[in-house]
């Protein structure tokens, strides 16, 4: 069976993102998730009491975490701590094509400094030839980790949205983003958890 690029969600939280994407995740269709990739990157890894919110609404975070080889496809995809901390991990997971470049893996990788958080991941989904086929979401948290990779997003007409930082647990990186994108004007919306789900379902349909 022939290899096709999915379309591709790439949800961006850290404090307060478990809570922002299960909020946007219960009004995805679940038929439609087979259309494409959704790939969830957090900076923090799950508490307890996050990972039972997910079970009890039927997502299994464990069966759905990268692992080194696999294939970006067309299913929930986890990767938490995408920032090395001190030293304590000593590995990652990048998006990369394989040898033939047919198809796109998860590699695993010595950690660098240029590999960690959302703006290497973004940059890389963007080397491998993403463009309008993108849709980048950025939830609760803090910082401004993703900011630079407007102007590329701007260029490639990839889609932009904004959790509404009135709905955010922490509303720091949301707020930054909004500036970032009115300043570099890039094209963006702002809207509540509910919302982006639906905007989700246009975007896999």
């Amino acid at each position: 069976m022939s290899y096709s690029r999915p379309k591709l969600v790439m949800a961006l939280g850290s404090s307060g993102g478990y809570r922002a994407f299960l909020d946007i995740m219960q009004s995805v269709d679940p038929e439609l998730k087979r259309n494409g990739a959704i790939y969830f990157l957090e900076h923090v890894g799950p508490s307890d009491e996050e990972r039972d919110l997910y079970k009890e609404a039927g997502i299994d975070m464990d069966d759905s975490l990268v692992d080194d080889g696999r294939v970006l496809d067309s299913r929930l995809h986890f990767q938490p701590h995408v920032y090395e901390v001190r030293g304590q991990r000593d590995y990652v997971h990048v998006i990369a094509p394989d040898s033939k470049n047919t198809k796109l893996l998860f590699r695993q990788v010595k950690p660098d400094k240029r590999m960690l958080g959302f703006s290497y991941n973004i940059r890389n989904a963007f080397d491998a030839g993403y463009a309008d086929d993108i849709m980048l979401i950025f939830m609760s948290g803090m910082g401004d980790d993703g900011l630079n990779a407007f102007d590329y997003a701007k260029e490639r007409k990839s889609k932009i949205l904004i959790q509404e930082p009135e709905t955010a647990i922490i509303e720091e990186s949301p707020m930054i983003m909004m500036r970032g994108a009115i300043y570099s004007k890039t094209p963006h919306l702002v809207l509540e958890p509910g919302e982006i789900g639906n905007r989700i379902n246009n975007f896999m349909f």
